[in-house]
């Protein structure tokens, strides 16, 4: 059993800036873009990441796994998503 521990991002932090410190320690993170919500075609959605800077893309939420302490120290300053 794993928790799955949903926080909040403060708006001087960035979701592009989390996931790229994320990858930067070895832990896997997969990113769930704002435009997905609107685009009904994959292809469509394929093409807009695709024309994207990953700085520029629109991140709604991202999801973590890795070392507890790892995650820990990523999120620790992070409060739960209310």
């Amino acid at each position: 059993k794993i928790p799955i521990v949903v926080l909040a991002a403060s708006p001087e932090d960035s979701m592009v800036t989390l996931t790229k410190r994320a990858v930067a320690t070895g832990c896997t993170s997969l990113v769930f873009l704002k435009r997905a919500q609107g685009l009904r075609d994959y292809g469509a959605y394929c093409a807009s990441i695709l024309s994207s800077r990953f700085d520029d893309l629109d991140i709604d939420a991202v999801l973590l796994f890795g070392e507890k302490r790892v995650i820990s120290k990523l999120t620790g300053s992070l409060p739960a998503f209310k």
